[in-house]
């Protein structure tokens, strides 16, 4: 030490030097006392080491400066090495020195043990939770609000996630395109809205030799940074409940099949991890082949890439367009196309409907028994001219050949046909005239 200081404060160094010998063993006991305990702490709050001091001086400093001020032994932050002077020496300013030391190792092996220990119960808290953050799904972001008829705190319509969609269109195009390597196959996906605004079932149908049916969840949700998704579920019992009675308890997610992308107020631009989604498929299922990878909603139209058409190229897709219903009436003279103009045998159906992309609606006698044709409804466009139209045709069973057809603008809200025998009149969105209560 410095002469001229003792106990921390200045003074005449020959008085420092028989007032430090006093103060240095009498006060640091009851200083280390209070520091060592509130310093040396363990991680469960107890002490790590445990000193008991006898010392017949007693805890009070009565040492005093040359201008009568009680002394003060310096401690630092940790510094409490003057408490434990070994026996073997004698309470001298230099042992005090070597006991810090000594004391100081004493201390640094335990207190490192315990940080050590600490850490160890860190980490092996931080590799447990890992696993868990990667393991939650997004059922726990934020769904998406509703206000007044539409979905999502960004306006999504209502309509953008409900209706029926049929590629009929596509399908028949590529009947007459023998540069298509693979057809398309013909496929139906409808959307039903639920109690939950965030929530659309869609039932996707493949209409094949071997028909094949999955129906899947969806539901909107606004993910960390801004982002939307449509995330698939599957169905955890075999006839989940539907429409009012939708329980998203029966539903399990398929968060690696996320669809990410834009969706906004009229449209949903929206892909999947195909690698990720692969890891999941061989648990659904044969369903699975019916799991959208790509999803575009627009206007009239969806366009979906299901796992299944992997197999027919890069870029291939369904291109199906809402099906527009249309009611009406029909009336088949009994003796049919070889009857008589006067004939009053007249069969009539006023519960007909039509679905504007492939729609087929049978002609039956008044018994309910089939007549032998049919009518058909369906949005064309024609390769010569590129010419979009509404065609209406009667249709013999037994051949499958048009017997005649009327057309109409696509966007026409009513089409009819009289063929003499046959008469059919039908309206965009009407209800049946049973429906309204009129004859049978």
């Amino acid at each position: 030490d410095a002469p001229g200081e003792a106990c921390g404060i200045p003074g005449k160094y020959q008085q420092a030097q028989s007032d430090r010998k006093r103060c240095a063993a009498d006060s640091a006991p009851q200083l280390h006392d209070e520091l060592f305990s509130r310093h040396t702490a363990g991680l469960d709050g107890q002490p790590m080491l445990k000193h008991k001091h006898e010392d017949d001086r007693g805890k009070d400093c009565r040492c005093k400066d040359n201008r009568g001020h009680p002394l003060q032994a310096p401690v630092g932050g940790l510094d409490v090495g003057r408490h434990a002077l070994s026996p073997k020496y004698p309470r001298t300013i230099a042992n005090a020195a070597h006991t810090r030391r000594a004391t100081r190792r004493r201390i640094a092996t335990p207190v490192a043990a315990a940080i050590l220990a600490g850490m160890n119960r860190l980490l092996a808290l931080l590799f447990l939770t890992l696993p868990l953050a990667a393991c939650q799904t997004f059922v726990h972001e934020k769904p998406m609000s509703t206000e007044s008829g539409i979905r999502g705190g960004q306006m999504v319509a209502t309509t953008l996630l409900d209706g029926e969609f049929d590629n009929h269109e596509q399908v028949w195009a590529a009947r007459d395109n023998a540069a298509t390597a693979i057809a398309a196959p013909h496929v139906v996906i409808t959307l039903a809205s639920t109690p939950h605004p965030d929530w659309s079932v869609w039932h996707i149908h493949l209409d094949a030799a071997t028909p094949l049916d999955a129906t899947w969840a969806m539901q909107v949700v606004d993910a960390p940074g801004g982002t939307r998704l449509l995330l698939p579920y599957r169905a955890l019992v075999a006839e989940p409940a539907m429409d009012a009675k939708f329980d998203a308890r029966q539903w399990t997610v398929l968060d690696a099949c996320a669809l990410r992308g834009t969706i906004a107020a009229t449209s949903i631009h929206v892909s999947a991890d195909v690698a990720a989604c692969t890891a999941l498929v061989p648990g659904i299922g044969p369903q699975a082949a019916l799991l959208p990878l790509v999803i575009e909603r627009e206007g009239e139209w969806l366009r979906a890439r299901l796992y299944a058409d992997q197999a027919r190229g890069a870029q291939v897709r369904e291109d199906a367009r809402k099906v527009q219903v249309f009611g009406g009436w029909a009336a088949i003279n009994g003796g049919g196309p070889q009857g008589g103009g006067d004939s009053k045998d007249w069969h009539m159906s006023r519960t007909l409907r039509l679905g504007s992309e492939g729609g087929r609606a049978a002609l039956t006698w008044r018994d309910g028994k089939p007549s032998g044709y049919s009518l058909g409804l369906e949005r064309l466009t024609y390769r010569e001219g590129n010419v979009p139209v509404l065609k209406l045709s009667v249709i013999e069973d037994a051949t499958g050949r048009t017997l005649a057809y009327a057309w109409a603008n696509p966007e026409a809200t009513r089409i009819g046909i009289n063929l003499g025998w046959v008469q059919v009149g039908l309206d965009r969105n009407a209800p049946t005239m049973a429906a309204k209560g009129g004859a049978k």
